[in-house]
C-alpha cells in the first residue's frame, strides 16, 4: 500500500524532484569523522567562524566520550526526548548533561583574568 506525497511538502523527495530543489543539512563531517559546525551567524566574520570551529573541535577532544557523544546529538538538533531515546536515558539525566556540557563549554571560552 502506498501513500500519497505532497508536492508542497518540502522534505518530500517527490517534491524536491519535481520543482528542482534539495533539502540538505545544516552539518556536515570533515575528512577526520568530525562534526563541522556551519555558521549562520551574519555578523560573524571568516575569523570568528574558524575560532569556533577550532573551539568547538578542541572543547570536544576535551570531553570523555559518552559526553562528547552527547554533545554531539545535541549539537545537530536532537531535541532532549530525542537524545534520551537514543540513549536509554531518562530526559531529565540528558537535561543534566546539558547543563554540564554548556558550564564546560562557558568554562572552557572563558577568558584568563588580566594579571
Amino acid at each position: 500500500m502506498g501513500c500519497r506525497q505532497n508536492v508542497r511538502d518540502a522534505l518530500s523527495p517527490l517534491a524536491q524532484r519535481r520543482k528542482g530543489f534539495l533539502v540538505e543539512p545544516l552539518s556536515k563531517r570533515d575528512a577526520h569523522g568530525e562534526w563541522v559546525e556551519l555558521t549562520v551567524d551574519r555578523k560573524a566574520n571568516p575569523a570568528d567562524v574558524a575560532a569556533c570551529r577550532v573551539d568547538f573541535r578542541d572543547w570536544l577532544s576535551r570531553l570523555q566520550r559518552f559526553k562528547r557523544h552527547v554533545a554531539l546529538r545535541l549539537a545537530r538538533g536532537d531535541s532532549t526526548s530525542e537524545a534520551a531515546q537514543y540513549f536509554r536515558l531518562s530526559r531529565a539525566r540528558i537535561s543534566q548533561l546539558r547543563q554540564e556540557l554548556r558550564a564546560s563549554w562557558n568554562e572552557f571560552q572563558a577568558v584568563p583574568a588580566a594579571a
